[in-house]
């Protein structure tokens, strides 16, 4: 048994199909048809982790919220010796946030990350130093026009990078720097 996410405008469907080697099927990416092929046995545990990006719509400039998704599934074998029987377990949680600002049209970024800051016991947001990795993620490309609206970013194509390549990682912080340092240059 596998779940297969149906991507509607603005709303997620999970639904529980069957997957057998050699059946037609829809990619959940493209869309297009395509032919299943088993890869072997499912191991006892399926480990999936991706970092992504999310960009909010600030009153001067936006935020880059950086969140760690993780996924875990488990085979049928695995789930009569496990005490927590839950098949397929996810959890995702906002790790880093960066706040560009564009004081008199120049930008300004301020990085926070999710801590322990300087030993005092309680996690909070602290400024970034660089403890989590999270630089080279996937971009979430639906809300860019509406976040980019009232910035320079406004041209950028970073949008339709991240619509044709949605599952690649990349490093959107360095994209941003080097076309707000060369916007004419794409």
């Amino acid at each position: 048994m596998s779940v297969h996410i149906v991507r509607k405008p603005e709303l997620w469907i999970e639904k529980k199909i069957r997957l057998r080697n050699n059946e037609k099927g829809i990619c959940p990416f493209c869309g297009s048809r395509v032919t299943i092929k088993a890869k072997g046995r499912m191991p006892a545990q399926t480990h999936d982790e991706r970092w992504f990006v999310y960009v909010d719509p600030t009153k001067d400039g936006f935020v880059f919220r950086y969140f760690h998704a993780h996924q875990l599934m488990k085979s049928d074998g695995y789930l009569d010796v496990v005490i927590h029987k839950e098949r397929i377990e996810r959890d995702i949680s906002e790790n880093s946030r960066a706040i560009y600002t564009f004081p008199k049209g120049k930008p300004k970024c301020e990085s926070y990350e999710w801590g322990v800051y300087k030993q005092r016991g309680d996690c909070r947001w602290c400024p970034d130093q660089g403890k989590i990795a999270c630089m080279e993620c996937i971009l979430y490309p639906r809300n860019l026009p509406q976040a980019w609206e009232h910035t320079p970013m406004k041209y950028s194509a970073l949008e339709v990078l991240s619509t044709n390549l949605p599952t690649v990682s990349m490093r959107y912080e360095d994209a941003i720097e080097k076309y707000i340092e060369f916007p004419k240059m794409e």
